[in-house]
């Protein structure tokens, strides 16, 4: 699995790694054996792990689904806010703002989902700047996700400061990157 920590330029991969995987051995009961690569080649920096597939006892080790699907992240959220302190509005802010230009699925995506009216021929319409619940800098970081959807072909705007996204834009972007 992939250790890719939101702002990983700031942590301490070696440390968020050891800790990471001692929070697995604990709810998993067991001893792992494994070892971990880190990387600085790409934007993010983010970490390989390879357990091996047998505990102390030549026994498998079974990863249940949530732990996989979920536990593991919660493990290494928790030590990346041991090291960094909770997220301020400026990360935040950040974070969000490099999402804008991403094609997999982003909050800002989840954001559309919610305000978007659907329309009869499956089609979803955003009207960022009426979007009900949200702050400026929310909206802004819809107008700027819908042009990079445009730049995609999932998103068209209309002359009222609307837009019209496809109704499965978000089962599109994955099939984009391949």
């Amino acid at each position: 699995f992939i250790l890719s920590p939101e702002f990983g330029d700031r942590v301490n991969l070696q440390s968020l790694t050891r800790e990471t995987l001692a929070g697995l051995e604990q709810r998993l009961g067991t001893k792992l054996t494994w070892v971990a690569v880190n990387h600085y080649n790409t934007e993010h920096p983010h970490v390989h792990v390879a357990l091996r597939g047998v505990d102390a006892r030549g026994k498998p080790v079974l990863l249940p689904r949530e732990l996989v699907k979920q536990g593991i992240r919660e493990i290494s959220q928790q030590a990346c806010t041991r090291q960094l302190g909770y997220r301020s509005h400026q990360d935040r802010a950040r974070a969000e703002a490099r999402e804008t230009v991403l094609t997999r699925v982003t909050s800002h995506d989840k954001r559309l989902r919610a305000v978007a009216e659907r329309l009869p021929e499956g089609q979803l319409r955003v009207t960022p700047h009426r979007a009900p619940g949200l702050s400026p800098s929310q909206k802004e970081g819809l107008r700027a996700r819908l042009t990079h959807l445009r730049a995609m072909r999932l998103a068209t705007p209309d002359r009222h400061g609307s837009w019209l996204l496809a109704g499965d834009f978000e089962n599109a972007l994955p099939a984009l990157v391949e």
